[in-house]
């Protein structure tokens, strides 16, 4: 049932098509007066027909340039991004390791102050204890002297 329904759709579509052919011929028959006459303004038209393709290829040739050259850059700003992508990388690897060094110089730095501090701590009991023993060895002068 469906195969001669689309059957008959075909068929209809076909004789449509033939009418309107026909009309078509029909109608160019009462347009002009002669073949000569007719022949000429179809070839006027042909002719027009070949300007409208030729000028659509023309357009349609600077699209595919014009497309082949955005392809071209596009590739190119592709190559850019990655390099600039690498570089990047890179870059982030040497901040790291700068960080990383820093940390390690400002742990060095704070060892040598805490170092420091304790040396002059040292140096400050080593004096006190040097201005004791002077101090009592003065005294202990002045009181052989005295008796």
């Amino acid at each position: 049932a469906k195969g001669t329904m689309v059957r008959m759709t075909n068929d209809r579509d076909e004789a449509r098509k033939q009418m309107e052919g026909l009309y078509a011929k029909q109608g160019r028959g009462k347009q002009f007066r002669t073949k000569k006459d007719r022949d000429a303004h179809l070839q006027t038209q042909v002719k027009e027909l070949q300007a409208a393709k030729a000028e659509k290829e023309e357009l349609l040739n600077g699209q595919r340039d014009k497309l082949s050259g955005l392809r071209k850059s596009v590739a190119s700003e592709a190559k850019d991004v990655e390099k600039k992508r690498k570089d990047l990388q890179q870059k982030a690897k040497m901040l790291d390791e700068l960080k990383r060094s820093v940390d390690e110089k400002k742990r060095l730095r704070n060892e040598m102050a805490d170092s420091r501090k304790e040396q002059w701590r040292s140096i400050s009991e080593l004096s006190d204890k040097v201005t004791e023993a002077k101090e009592a060895s003065r005294r202990a002068l002045h009181d052989m002297k005295r008796s």
